[in-house]
C-alpha cells in the first residue's frame, strides 16, 4: 500500500508543474441514482421507494459545484427552481440533502475540513481534517479522459456506517472532491455513497487565482458533537 500511495504522489509531482498556471477553477458534477431491484416486501417499501425515486429525480436538477485554487476548495449545491407542486414539496426540499448537507470547505495547507449546515433550527461548522484513511486499491478504469483509480472509505468512518467508493484521477493533482471528501493523491471525479453517485461533468480553469471563502459563521463542533446532539433531540421526540 506504501509503495502504491508513493508511486501516486510521485506522479502527482511532475503533473503539479504543468498545471501551475491552472491553480484555480471549478468542477461541476452530475447525481445519479440506482433504483432497488425486485418487488417491494409491502406497502410501506412500496411508498418509500417511491419517495427515494421522487427525490432522487429532484436531485439530479440541482447543480453539484466544487471550486478551487491551488490550496482550497469550496463545494456546494446550487438548488434548481423551486416545484410548483405541493405533493412534491418534501422530497424536493429532502433531494437538496440527498448526497451531503451544508457547504465544504477543505484546506491542503492547514489540513482543514469543515462542513457548515443548519440542522434543529441551528447555524453549525463542523471541523474535522482531510481524510487520510483511504483504502487505495489497484483497481482502476477510464472516467471520460482521465485514468482513475479506485479508494474506498471504511463503513467505520462514513455517516450512517455506509461504505463510500470513489474514483480519482492523479492526472488533476488535487487533494479534493465532492461533499468534503478529499485527503487523495488527485481529483475525485466520482463518489458513490449508499445509492447515490456523483461524477464529474465538466472542469474548467480560470486564467486568475480563485479566491474561496472560509465559511466562519455557526457553532462549532465536532461530527461526534454533533450525532451526539441529533441523537438526544430524537431520543426526546421519542419519550414525548
Amino acid at each position: 500500500m506504501k509503495k502504491i500511495i508513493t508511486l501516486f504522489m510521485t506522479v502527482s509531482m511532475f503533473l503539479t508543474a504543468s498545471l501551475k498556471a491552472q491553480n484555480s477553477g471549478e468542477v461541476s458534477y452530475t447525481f445519479s441514482y440506482e433504483k432497488f431491484k425486485g418487488e417491494p416486501k409491502d406497502e410501506y417499501e412500496m411508498s418509500a421507494r417511491m419517495m427515494a425515486d421522487k427525490t432522487a429525480e429532484y436531485a439530479r436538477l440541482h447543480l453539484y459545484r466544487l471550486k478551487f485554487n491551488a490550496y482550497e476548495s469550496y463545494f456546494d449545491v446550487e438548488e434548481s427552481l423551486p416545484i410548483d407542486d405541493s405533493e412534491g414539496a418534501f422530497p424536493f426540499n429532502v433531494s437538496k440533502f440527498t448526497f451531503s448537507n451544508g457547504i465544504f470547505y477543505q484546506n491542503t495547507k492547514t489540513n482543514e475540513n469543515l462542513n457548515q449546515l443548519t440542522t434543529m433550527n441551528e447555524l453549525f461548522l463542523i471541523e474535522g481534517n482531510l481524510r487520510r484513511d483511504w483504502q487505495i486499491t489497484h483497481e482502476h478504469k477510464r472516467i471520460g479522459k482521465y485514468n482513475c483509480y479506485k479508494a474506498i472509505l471504511s463503513c467505520a468512518g462514513c455517516d450512517n456506517n455506509q461504505e463510500i467508493v470513489v474514483w480519482f484521477t492523479p492526472e488533476i493533482p488535487l487533494a479534493f472532491g465532492p461533499a468534503g471528501l478529499g485527503g487523495l493523491p488527485g481529483l475525485i471525479v466520482e463518489a458513490t455513497k449508499y445509492r447515490y453517485t456523483l461524477s464529474i461533468k465538466e472542469i474548467r480553469y480560470f486564467e486568475k487565482d480563485l479566491t474561496i471563502d472560509k465559511p466562519n459563521e455557526g457553532k462549532k463542533v465536532t461530527a461526534e458533537d454533533l450525532k451526539e446532539m441529533q441523537m438526544k433531540v430524537r431520543r426526546n421526540m421519542t419519550k414525548g
